[in-house]
C-alpha cells in the first residue's frame, strides 16, 4: 500500500468545517507549512513534497472560493507565506 502523507485542506463557511479535495504529489510525503487568507476567495498555502530522501518539490496551492489548485512554481522549498502590507 501507499504510506505517503497527504495534505489536509478544510474550509470554514461560518458554521462548519468541511474537508476540501487538495492536490498532492503521488508517492510523496506532502506537507503544508504555511497559509495566508487574503479573503474568502483568495487563500494561499505553501509547503513541499518529499519525493525521496534527497529530492523535494515545492507546493504552492491557491483557494479561489470554490477549489484548491496547485500553482506551478520554482524549485525551492517554501516554509511560510505572509500578506504584504500596503
Amino acid at each position: 500500500g501507499n504510506n505517503s502523507l497527504s495534505t489536509l485542506v478544510v474550509h470554514w463557511d461560518g458554521r462548519t468545517w468541511t474537508q476540501v479535495p487538495s492536490p498532492n504529489f503521488a508517492s510523496a510525503n506532502n506537507e503544508l507549512k504555511g497559509v495566508v487568507a487574503i479573503s474568502a476567495i483568495d487563500a494561499w498555502a505553501v509547503g513541499y513534497a518529499n519525493i525521496t530522501e534527497s529530492i523535494s518539490q515545492p507546493i504552492i496551492m491557491h483557494w479561489d472560493g470554490t477549489s484548491c489548485i496547485l500553482v506551478p512554481n520554482y524549485r525551492r522549498r517554501l516554509r511560510r507565506i505572509s500578506k504584504q502590507r500596503r
